[in-house]
Protein backbone atom coordinates (compact mmCIF):
# COMPACT_ATOMS: atom_id res chain seq x y z
CA UNK A 1 0.00 0.00 0.00
CA UNK A 2 1.01 3.35 -0.75
CA UNK A 3 -0.24 6.55 1.05
CA UNK A 4 0.00 9.59 0.33
CA UNK A 5 -0.18 12.38 3.07
CA UNK A 6 -1.13 16.21 3.04
CA UNK A 7 -1.12 17.98 6.37
CA UNK A 8 -1.92 21.82 6.34
CA UNK A 9 -2.95 23.14 9.97
CA UNK A 10 -0.52 25.75 11.72
CA UNK A 11 -1.56 24.10 14.72
CA UNK A 12 1.80 21.52 14.95
CA UNK A 13 2.10 18.81 17.26
CA UNK A 14 -1.40 20.09 19.00
CA UNK A 15 -2.86 19.31 15.16
CA UNK A 16 -6.22 17.55 15.83
CA UNK A 17 -6.34 16.61 11.95
CA UNK A 18 -2.19 15.82 12.02
CA UNK A 19 -3.17 13.42 14.78
CA UNK A 20 -6.21 11.69 13.42
CA UNK A 21 -4.26 11.01 10.08
CA UNK A 22 -1.46 9.72 12.46
CA UNK A 23 -4.10 7.75 13.87
CA UNK A 24 -5.48 6.43 10.70
CA UNK A 25 -2.07 6.28 9.35
CA UNK A 26 -0.98 3.93 11.87
CA UNK A 27 -3.79 1.31 11.55
CA UNK A 28 -3.05 0.93 7.84
CA UNK A 29 0.23 0.09 8.71
CA UNK A 30 -0.36 -2.21 10.70
CA UNK A 31 -3.35 -3.77 8.59
CA UNK A 32 -0.66 -3.31 5.27
CA UNK A 33 2.96 -4.09 6.52
CA UNK A 34 5.46 -2.41 4.34
CA UNK A 35 3.20 0.21 3.45
CA UNK A 36 4.85 3.14 3.02
CA UNK A 37 3.86 7.02 3.25
CA UNK A 38 4.86 10.42 1.33
CA UNK A 39 3.86 13.09 3.57
CA UNK A 40 3.65 16.80 2.29
CA UNK A 41 4.02 18.92 5.36
CA UNK A 42 1.84 22.44 3.90
CA UNK A 43 2.70 24.29 6.68
CA UNK A 44 6.14 24.25 6.52
CA UNK A 45 6.89 23.56 2.89
CA UNK A 46 3.70 24.86 0.64
CA UNK A 47 3.58 24.76 -2.66
CA UNK A 48 3.79 28.10 -4.31
CA UNK A 49 0.17 29.53 -5.09
CA UNK A 50 -1.28 29.67 -8.70
CA UNK A 51 1.05 31.85 -10.89
CA UNK A 52 0.58 32.77 -14.87
CA UNK A 53 3.12 29.97 -15.71
CA UNK A 54 0.92 27.29 -14.47
CA UNK A 55 -2.19 28.50 -16.50
CA UNK A 56 -1.01 27.21 -19.73
CA UNK A 57 -0.27 23.67 -18.23
CA UNK A 58 -3.41 23.49 -16.68
CA UNK A 59 -5.59 23.73 -19.50
CA UNK A 60 -3.07 21.91 -21.45
CA UNK A 61 -1.91 23.50 -23.72
CA UNK A 62 1.75 24.12 -24.96
CA UNK A 63 4.21 25.51 -22.79
CA UNK A 64 8.02 26.00 -22.44
CA UNK A 65 9.66 24.07 -19.60
CA UNK A 66 9.00 25.42 -16.05
CA UNK A 67 9.05 24.70 -12.58
CA UNK A 68 5.79 25.14 -12.51
CA UNK A 69 5.03 22.55 -14.47
CA UNK A 70 8.03 20.05 -13.30
CA UNK A 71 6.03 20.51 -10.11
CA UNK A 72 2.79 19.83 -11.69
CA UNK A 73 4.17 16.60 -13.27
CA UNK A 74 5.44 15.41 -10.29
CA UNK A 75 3.18 15.98 -7.70
CA UNK A 76 0.31 13.84 -10.45
CA UNK A 77 3.05 11.46 -10.32
CA UNK A 78 3.02 10.93 -6.47
CA UNK A 79 -0.99 11.10 -6.78
CA UNK A 80 -1.11 8.22 -9.64
CA UNK A 81 1.22 5.99 -7.83
CA UNK A 82 -0.32 6.43 -4.28
CA UNK A 83 -3.70 4.19 -3.28
CA UNK A 84 -4.90 6.62 -0.49
CA UNK A 85 -4.80 9.50 -0.12
CA UNK A 86 -5.09 11.23 3.48
CA UNK A 87 -6.08 15.01 3.77
CA UNK A 88 -5.66 17.13 7.31
CA UNK A 89 -7.85 19.64 6.48
CA UNK A 90 -8.53 21.96 9.07
CA UNK A 91 -11.79 24.19 8.65
CA UNK A 92 -10.04 27.82 8.12
CA UNK A 93 -12.83 30.40 7.01
CA UNK A 94 -14.91 27.94 6.75
CA UNK A 95 -13.39 26.09 3.70
CA UNK A 96 -10.41 24.44 3.05
CA UNK A 97 -6.57 25.91 3.90
CA UNK A 98 -5.02 27.76 0.57
CA UNK A 99 -2.26 25.34 0.81
CA UNK A 100 -4.47 22.21 -0.05
CA UNK A 101 -5.81 24.80 -2.67
CA UNK A 102 -2.73 25.41 -4.33
CA UNK A 103 -2.24 21.32 -4.55
CA UNK A 104 -5.26 20.99 -6.21
CA UNK A 105 -4.10 24.15 -8.65
CA UNK A 106 -1.09 21.99 -9.75
CA UNK A 107 -2.77 18.61 -10.17
CA UNK A 108 -6.16 19.68 -12.06
CA UNK A 109 -4.63 19.58 -15.08
CA UNK A 110 -6.79 18.78 -18.66
CA UNK A 111 -5.36 15.70 -20.52
CA UNK A 112 -3.54 14.39 -16.92
CA UNK A 113 -6.06 14.35 -14.31
CA UNK A 114 -9.01 14.72 -16.57
CA UNK A 115 -10.33 15.36 -19.85
CA UNK A 116 -13.91 16.04 -20.89
CA UNK A 117 -16.41 13.67 -22.68
CA UNK A 118 -19.39 15.08 -24.87
CA UNK A 119 -19.03 17.70 -22.24
CA UNK A 120 -19.05 16.06 -19.01
CA UNK A 121 -15.98 15.51 -17.11
CA UNK A 122 -13.70 12.47 -17.07
CA UNK A 123 -11.86 11.51 -13.99
CA UNK A 124 -8.13 10.09 -15.70
CA UNK A 125 -6.31 8.56 -12.18
CA UNK A 126 -6.01 5.16 -12.05
CA UNK A 127 -9.38 3.83 -10.63
CA UNK A 128 -9.31 2.09 -6.99
CA UNK A 129 -7.98 5.20 -5.39
CA UNK A 130 -9.40 5.99 -1.74
CA UNK A 131 -9.36 9.72 -0.27
CA UNK A 132 -9.96 9.99 3.85
CA UNK A 133 -10.68 13.76 4.76
CA UNK A 134 -10.08 14.75 8.37
CA UNK A 135 -11.29 17.95 9.54
CA UNK A 136 -11.29 19.98 12.51
CA UNK A 137 -14.17 22.96 13.14
CA UNK A 138 -14.82 24.49 15.97
CA UNK A 139 -18.35 25.25 15.31
CA UNK A 140 -20.28 22.36 13.88
CA UNK A 141 -20.74 22.43 10.16
CA UNK A 142 -21.84 18.70 8.94
CA UNK A 143 -25.64 19.40 10.38
CA UNK A 144 -28.14 21.74 11.01
CA UNK A 145 -27.58 25.58 10.58
CA UNK A 146 -23.92 25.22 9.61
CA UNK A 147 -24.29 23.28 7.06
CA UNK A 148 -25.34 26.04 4.55
CA UNK A 149 -21.74 27.52 5.02
CA UNK A 150 -19.69 24.47 4.90
CA UNK A 151 -17.57 25.07 1.97
CA UNK A 152 -14.91 22.88 2.50
CA UNK A 153 -16.25 19.20 2.11
CA UNK A 154 -18.75 19.67 -0.93
CA UNK A 155 -15.22 21.93 -2.81
CA UNK A 156 -13.02 18.93 -1.94
CA UNK A 157 -16.02 16.01 -2.40
CA UNK A 158 -16.29 17.90 -6.33
CA UNK A 159 -12.31 18.31 -6.76
CA UNK A 160 -11.09 14.71 -5.70
CA UNK A 161 -14.19 13.29 -7.88
CA UNK A 162 -13.57 15.65 -11.18
CA UNK A 163 -10.19 13.88 -11.40
CA UNK A 164 -11.38 9.66 -10.46
CA UNK A 165 -11.41 9.74 -7.10
CA UNK A 166 -15.08 8.88 -5.48
CA UNK A 167 -14.49 6.58 -2.77
CA UNK A 168 -14.14 9.82 -0.39
CA UNK A 169 -14.63 9.80 3.19
CA UNK A 170 -14.81 12.32 6.02
CA UNK A 171 -14.08 12.37 9.36
CA UNK A 172 -14.68 15.42 11.35
CA UNK A 173 -13.77 16.13 15.05
CA UNK A 174 -16.35 19.20 15.48
CA UNK A 175 -17.60 21.18 17.90
CA UNK A 176 -14.28 21.90 19.21
CA UNK A 177 -14.82 25.37 20.64
CA UNK A 178 -17.83 23.92 22.53
CA UNK A 179 -15.63 23.46 26.11
CA UNK A 180 -12.75 20.95 26.57
CA UNK A 181 -15.83 18.02 27.32
CA UNK A 182 -17.35 18.72 23.77
CA UNK A 183 -14.13 18.98 21.94
CA UNK A 184 -12.50 15.83 24.09
CA UNK A 185 -15.83 13.90 23.54
CA UNK A 186 -15.39 14.45 19.68
CA UNK A 187 -12.19 14.35 19.07
CA UNK A 188 -12.12 10.83 20.83
CA UNK A 189 -14.89 10.03 18.70
CA UNK A 190 -13.29 10.89 15.32
CA UNK A 191 -10.13 8.74 16.31
CA UNK A 192 -12.79 5.67 16.94
CA UNK A 193 -13.96 6.42 13.44
CA UNK A 194 -10.48 6.63 11.94
CA UNK A 195 -9.47 3.51 12.97
CA UNK A 196 -12.85 1.44 11.75
CA UNK A 197 -12.11 3.11 8.50
CA UNK A 198 -8.93 0.36 8.32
Amino acid sequence: MKILSLQSSLNGDTSITRSLSTTYIECQKIAHPGATVVEHDLASHDFPHMRSELVSVTLGLGHVPSAAADLSERLIVELEQCDVIVLGAPMYNFGMPSTIKAWFDYVMRVGRTFRYVDGAPQGLLPSGKKAVVFVASGGIYSEGPGQAIDFLEPHMRWLLQFIGITDVTFVRAEGLVYGSDAAQAATMDAHEKARALV
